[in-house]
């Protein structure tokens, strides 16, 4: 097993608490390829090296999941991102994080190959935020420094780390497809995605 709280460990959150207020049902149980959706954002997460994910999720249904995955999990009854934020990094204390990753839970494609270069690119500029992008469109996971947590620990409401983005210098990690920034708010997002992994199965036959 590795050890989390050596120096040098990358915290990463992954966003589960969003009420799917456009999608019928909890969208992160859904099926994707035979997994739900929130199984898919997770698989892999735990070979990353130097890697401390943690699942935040109103769901126990999703805290049954991320177990299963191998993955912790702080199941909460908060309503605003900010809360749940200040929850995460109250986790992170002691486990000596110098950036923390933030994971939406319905982005089920992102892959663990853009994560780890997040995290070399970090490495190489550890004063930056890095943001993945695809073709100069920025989107999510994005990494922030150590420098920042008290920053975003201080933010109220939903408005998450929206600020510092447009304020602090930001790298662009260039992801291998754009449906790496792709997140599920519709039933037409899942259909999308759906279709995609049902061709790339038929392709790799």
């Amino acid at each position: 097993m590795k050890q989390k709280n050596a120096p040098g460990v990358i915290g990463l959150m992954v966003m589960a608490s969003g009420r799917s207020s456009r999608f019928p049902g909890n969208k992160l149980l859904q099926d994707l390829n035979g997994k739900t959706v929130i199984e898919n954002t997770l698989s892999g997460l735990n070979t990353i090296d130097a890697l401390d994910p943690v699942v935040l999720t109103r769901y126990p249904e999703v805290e049954s999941l991320a177990q299963k995955s191998g993955v912790p999990c702080l199941l909460h009854s908060y309503t605003d991102k900010s809360d749940t934020i200040r929850l995460g990094f109250d986790y992170g204390k002691g486990r000596n994080w110098e950036a923390c990753i933030f994971l939406q839970g319905d982005q089920p494609l992102v892959s663990g190959a853009s994560i780890q270069t997040m995290i070399d690119t970090f490495r190489k500029n550890p004063d930056c935020i890095c943001r993945l992008s695809f073709h100069g469109q920025m989107g999510a996971p994005v990494l922030f420094p150590k420098q920042y947590f008290s920053d975003l620990c201080a933010v109220e409401g939903n408005r998450g780390g929206h600020e510092l983005l447009q304020t602090k210098k930001t790298l662009a990690v260039e992801a291998a497809s754009s449906l790496e920034l792709f997140d599920i708010d519709t039933k037409e997002d899942l259909l999308k995605l759906q279709e995609f992994e049902s061709a790339c199965l038929t392709s790799s036959k």
